[in-house]
C-alpha cells in the first residue's frame, strides 16, 4: 500500500520474547505427533511400568495391603539403587522406541516439502530451529523418564522417612542426569538421521540398525571371548 495513504497500523497481536520463539515449533509439532494412534498408544503404555513401580513402593510400606493380599514382605523387591537402576533401564528402552516413532519425520518432512525456508524467513535462526525440534523429543521423553522416575523416588522417600531420603539423595541426580544424557543423545542422533534420510521408514530403520547392530556385535564378542568388553569396544569404534 502507498505510505502516504496512512492505511497501515501497528501490529497489536500477541508477541513473543526472543528467547522463547523456538517454543512455537514444539507447540505445534507435539500436536502433530499425537495424531498418530500408534504413537499415542505407545506413549500411554510407557506409563505402565512407573505405575507398577509406584504400586510396589506402596505395598512395601503398607502392612494392611500386604496382609490382605497374603504377600510375604521378603518376596517384595527391595526399594534400593538396583530397583531404580531397573527403572532407568526399562524406561530408557521405552524412550528409544518413542524416538523411533516420533523423531524421524521432524526434519525430513520439512526438507522433503521444501518448508525450511518458511521457518528461516521468519525471526528464527538455524540453531533455534534445531533447538525447537529437539525440544519436541526432549519433552516427550522427559514425560516417561526422569519425571515419573523422580515421582517414584520421592513417593518412596515420603513413606520411608527422612533418613532414607538423605542416604539415597544421590539417586536424584543419577536419575535426572542419566536420563538427560540419554535424551540428548537420542535427540541428536534422531535429528541427524532425519536430516540425512528423507523417508520415514528408512530413517526409523537406520536408527534401529545404529543401536541394535553394534549391540549384537558386542554380544558376539562377549560370547566368543568370554568377556564383558564387547560393548565397550563397539562403542569405542562409534
Amino acid at each position: 500500500m502507498a505510505v502516504y495513504e496512512h492505511l497501515y497500523k501497528e501490529y497489536e497481536g500477541e508477541t513473543y520474547s526472543v528467547w522463547s520463539r523456538f517454543l512455537v515449533i514444539p507447540r505445534y509439532a507435539v500436536r502433530d505427533v499425537f495424531r498418530s494412534k500408534l504413537f499415542t498408544s505407545m506413549f500411554v503404555f510407557c506409563f505402565i511400568y512407573p505405575l507398577i513401580a509406584a504400586i510396589l513402593v506402596y505395598l512395601r510400606h503398607n502392612v494392611n495391603a500386604i496382609s490382605l493380599l497374603h504377600i510375604n514382605v521378603s518376596e517384595l523387591l527391595p526399594i534400593d539403587a538396583s530397583f531404580f537402576r531397573t527403572f532407568v533401564e526399562v524406561q530408557g528402552s521405552f524412550a528409544f522406541i518413542l524416538t523411533v516413532l516420533a523423531a524421524p519425520p521432524l526434519i525430513s518432512r520439512d526438507l522433503a516439502n521444501n518448508a525450511l525456508p518458511l521457518y528461516l524467513c521468519r525471526p528464527l535462526s538455524r540453531w533455534e530451529y534445531v533447538l525447537g525440534k529437539m525440544a519436541v523429543v526432549g519433552f516427550l521423553l522427559s514425560m516417561i523418564t526422569w519425571v515419573p522416575g523422580l515421582l517414584v523416588f520421592f513417593f518412596q522417600a515420603s513413606l520411608a522417612g527422612v533418613g532414607w531420603l538423605w542416604a539415597n539423595l544421590w539417586m536424584v541426580w543419577a536419575i535426572f542426569f542419566g536420563f538427560t544424557v540419554w535424551i540428548l543423545l537420542l535427540s541428536l542422533i534422531a535429528l541427524a538421521i532425519s536430516a540425512l534420510v528423507r523417508w520415514r521408514v528408512v530413517a526409523s530403520g537406520a536408527m534401529l540398525g545404529l543401536f541394535f547392530v553394534p549391540s549384537a556385535l558386542g554380544e558376539i564378542i562377549n560370547q566368543l571371548f568370554i568377556t564383558r568388553a564387547g560393548h565397550l569396544s563397539v562403542c569405542g569404534r562409534r
